[in-house]
């Protein structure tokens, strides 16, 4: 599989996620650039998802349990006061 079918792949499941829970979301970055413009080379997945508070937890399980791995730390509990998180996989 190539990187860019694995993207892809990541993509979708993440799309499948948001949109089942009806969260507004948009991929940004790399990806997105593709889309619009002449392809360049990515190995990442930029998101940006509109999520109430009380679905963060949630939402965070569901994209352990799809394999993104959340950064070792307390951030849940002081998600209100940060902007942006990193997810591997």
């Amino acid at each position: 599989m190539s990187i860019r079918d694995e993207i892809t792949r990541l993509a979708q499941r993440i799309d499948g996620l948001f949109r089942g829970r009806q969260v507004p979301f948009a991929f940004m970055g790399g990806v997105a650039v593709n889309v619009w413009a002449i392809p360049a080379a990515t190995y990442d997945l930029g998101l940006c998802a509109d999520l109430d508070l009380e679905h963060v937890r949630d939402v965070v399980g569901k994209l352990d349990a799809l394999g993104f791995v959340p950064p070792p730390s307390t951030w849940l509990d002081a998600v209100g006061r940060q902007e942006f998180r990193k997810f591997t996989v």
